[in-house]
């Protein structure tokens, strides 16, 4: 599956005119990352991004600026990524939610309380 968003991510990076092979390196260095960060803090420590910082203004954004099947991929990778954090947060503190976001997102399937915890980036 790593290799789905890799190769999404890969040709749309492409199309807008970046070049592969720094495309390439960005996107080893990026997954690389967060794939450590995840395997040593957790759900939802290791979790970094806008999403886990609670701005889905930010997300909406990326949405929109992406468009076609990778907005849409993006769409849900995010909206499944709010309610994991949500969840992680719920059973780790038995409340509740999650502090940071509030309401709808403008993006299909991604409405509600949720938020995420700040990480090393």
């Amino acid at each position: 599956h790593l290799a789905v968003l890799f190769e999404a991510s890969r040709g749309t990076l492409v199309e807008q005119g970046h070049p592969a092979e720094v495309v390439e390196q960005a996107l080893a260095v990026l997954m690389r990352s967060a794939l450590e960060n995840l395997l040593a803090l957790g759900v939802p420590l290791g979790v970094t991004g806008p999403v886990a910082r609670g701005d889905m203004d930010a997300v909406a954004r990326h949405v929109t600026a992406l468009a076609g099947p990778a907005g849409e991929l993006y769409a849900l990778l995010s909206a499944r990524l709010a309610e994991m954090l949500a969840a992680a947060t719920t059973s780790a503190t038995g409340m509740t939610g999650m502090t940071g976001m509030t309401g709808t997102t403008g993006m299909t399937g991604t409405t509600g309380t949720t938020g995420g915890a700040e990480s090393k980036a």
